[in-house]
């Protein structure tokens, strides 16, 4: 189920960004204007406990990362719209910062959904 999920976002990324991949960072084009890579991955699986204490929900949630050499302008609303229109993932949180990676000055654009999972063995 996770390999065909990464899939689908990675083609949904793609299509906002060529330079999209599963859990690394693209390498950037120093010599590009503009130069945005896109690089994505799950984590936090767990049951969603309920009122008795039983889990039966199973969710994971979905960080998206755009890096980019120049302050990130509609890439963050446009993989937010994209994914959101799955009906598969529930936008939860963003953040924009300045870091400094190996020696190179990147904007960092994080974006994580909630992802919508399963509930007593079947998609909800």
């Amino acid at each position: 189920e996770v390999v065909g999920m990464i899939e689908k976002i990675k083609n949904i990324l793609k299509e906002i960004n060529p330079k999209t991949e599963y859990q690394v960072r693209p390498p950037i084009d120093k010599r590009a204007e503009n130069t945005e890579v896109i690089s994505f991955y799950f984590f936090n699986e767990r049951y969603v406990v309920k009122g008795d204490g039983v889990g039966r929900l199973i969710g994971r949630e979905l960080q998206v990362d755009v890096f980019s050499t120049r302050p990130i302008t509609d890439t963050k609303d446009k993989v937010r719209i994209a994914l959101e229109k799955t009906n598969e993932f529930i936008f939860n949180y963003a953040d924009e910062r300045v870091e400094d990676i190996k020696g190179e000055r990147l904007y960092h654009t994080i974006l994580q959904f909630a992802v919508k999972g399963v509930r007593d063995g079947k998609d909800f």
